[in-house]
This record gives C-alpha cells, structure tokens and sequence, in this order.
C-alpha cells in the first residue's frame, strides 16, 4: 500500500508549496478578485526587478506564479480543491485512527484498512487530475501570469501619484429650507457660486435635488482666504453653516476654520448675482449626495495610494 504522504508530496514538489490558498494569504472560499489582490500583495514584495540582490526571489515569485495560474483557471482549481479535499480528509482519517488505535486495535484494523484503500484511491486520482491540469498549464505558457507581471511591472515603475481632483478643497454647506418651498430658502447654485466665489476661484458647486438646503461647493485650489471662511455667511435671516469635507486650510493658529459663526454678507450681495457666473460641472455626478460619497472614496482611495507608494519606498530602501 502507498504511503501516505508519497502522492501529495510529489504534487506539492511541482506546485512548489504544500497549500497554494495558504500560500497566498487567502480562504479557500476566495473569490477571483481576492485571489488576485492577494497574489499582487505578495508578488510585489517577492518580484524579481524589486529583489535584484536576492536569489531566492525569482523562486518564490515563480511559486506565486504557478499559485495564481492555478487558482485562477476554473478546471485546474477545481482539480486541486478536489485533490486538497482528499489529503485533509486523509488526515482527518488518520488522526482518528491513532487516538483510538490505544483502545479498539483489531476492530480498527480492519476498518483502517478499508477506509485507508479507499481514501487513497481517492487522493491518488485527484492528484492525477491535478498533474494533468498542471501540465496543461505549462503547455499554454501561464499567459495569464504574463498578463499580470505586466501590471506589477508598471505598479513598480509608476512615479508616486501628484496631487489632484480627489483633494480639492470642498464645503458641505447647509441651511434652512423646507421641502414645498421652491427657493430652496433663497439660495441657488448661482447665487451660491457668486457668494463663495469671494474666497477663491470656484471649480463647481452641487446643490442637492434631493434634499432641500444643502449643497458642495469646491475650490479650484487652496488660497489664503479660505482660512477665514467661517459659519454664518450668507442671507442674514437664513445664514449658512459649512463644514470641510476635504482639503481643508488650517488657521494660523493650527485649527481648521468652520466651526463658528462669523459676519454674515449683506442680503443684497448674494440677490445681486450676475446673469452668467463661470463655474464647471462634474461629469457623471448627478446630486451632492452622490458627489459626497464620490469624494469621500476618493479620500480614501488617495490615502491608500500614498500608504503603498510609501511602504514601497521604505521597503526599496531596506538593505536586502
């Protein structure tokens, strides 16, 4: 009878690791996105042009490579979760023979004789599954691995991002406005373009359809008068009150202006607006919830960028 580590011990020699889902830091119930989001986590620290010094790099990239073809490719990943299957219930089995053998020798004798024929037969006919779909792989040329050293390849060589729209200087404004009243509480996207227009260059102002007396405004970049923009501004019987959603100036003092509430503009300042006040529109932003939630992504997305961009950095710095 074969022993019992023989089949997947060959197999895990040419995959090059015993647990490829392991392997790459993910669960077996993965999907395609996260198989490979955790094989371009690991490829970029273990890729050859990021490790020139380091010999065993090329290796433990190649395993990625053979990890990902694999996980990647519906028949060979079904053929190696049937044969993984196999090998943990082989040693579920196994284990469960040795902590009762002490107790039940000859009745377990038999049966682990049984089950073991059985179990085997099992695990060697995934395994030969498996080593056919690998070497269907190999006669392809891994195409999709190529695809994706690509990508990692430009990931490394691309230059850290420069500033742009995602951090641009944008208010959250509110104020009163009940929903039948059609002046939205006297304020509208011109009258509001020309009041901030005071404080800088305006890149584009929303103004919510959905819900009365809010609105974004956003700066074309950040000027010393933003620092005084206080709460307040506005009609004086209807002020406005603003919060920074992004790019928000800090005072001389350190703090970040907003928070109370200032002079108000005169009333006839912002009825007096001008019959055409230039101000750009957002592609594929319908409201100011939508553009809110947009930019907050965005925060998101930038920070993340720059969190990558400078643990790349470091690790290119580290002694090898």
């Amino acid at each position: 009878m074969a022993s019992a580590s023989s089949l997947p011990r060959d197999l895990a020699t040419e995959i090059g690791v015993e647990d490829l889902y392991e392997y790459l830091g993910i669960s077996s119930a993965s999907t395609d996105k996260e198989i490979t989001r955790g094989y371009r986590k690991k490829a970029l620290r273990y890729h050859p042009d990021k490790n020139p010094d380091d010999p065993k790099a090329a290796d433990l990239f190649e395993k990625l490579s053979k990890a990902y073809s694999i996980l990647t490719d519906p028949a060979a990943k079904g053929a190696y979760d049937k044969w993984l299957k196999a090998k943990q219930a082989a040693k579920v089995r196994h284990e469960e023979l040795n902590a009762k053998r002490r107790k039940l020798k000859e009745s377990l004798e038999s049966r682990e004789s049984q089950l073991s024929t059985r179990g085997w037969s099992d695990e060697r006919e995934a395994a030969k599954k498996m080593q056919k779909e690998i070497e269907r792989l190999r006669d392809e040329g891994f195409r999709k691995i190529h695809e994706q050293e690509e990508i990692l390849r430009r990931q490394l060589q691309a230059p850290p991002p420069e500033d742009n729209e995602d951090l641009l200087p944008t208010l959250k404004v509110t104020w009163r406005a009940k929903t039948s009243d059609p002046t939205n509480g006297g304020y509208s996207k011109e009258s509001l373009t020309y009041l901030f227009s005071k404080f800088g260059p305006i890149h584009h102002v929303l103004v919510s359809s959905k819900k009365s007396g809010k609105a974004l405004v956003s700066f074309q970049h950040t000027t010393n008068t933003l620092s005084t923009l206080e709460s307040g501004i506005g009609v004086s019987t209807n002020p406005l009150t603003i919060s920074w959603v992004s790019g928000a100036p800090s005072t001389t003092d350190g703090s970040v202006p907003g928070g109370d509430v200032g002079t108000s503009v005169p009333v006839q300042s912002v009825k007096s607006v001008p019959a055409s006040v230039p101000v750009r529109s957002v592609r594929g932003v319908e409201s100011v919830d939508d553009y809110e939630s947009l930019t907050l992504m965005r925060l998101r997305q930038a920070e993340e960028r720059k969190r990558l961009n400078q643990q790349l950095l470091q690790e290119q710095q580290e002694p090898s």
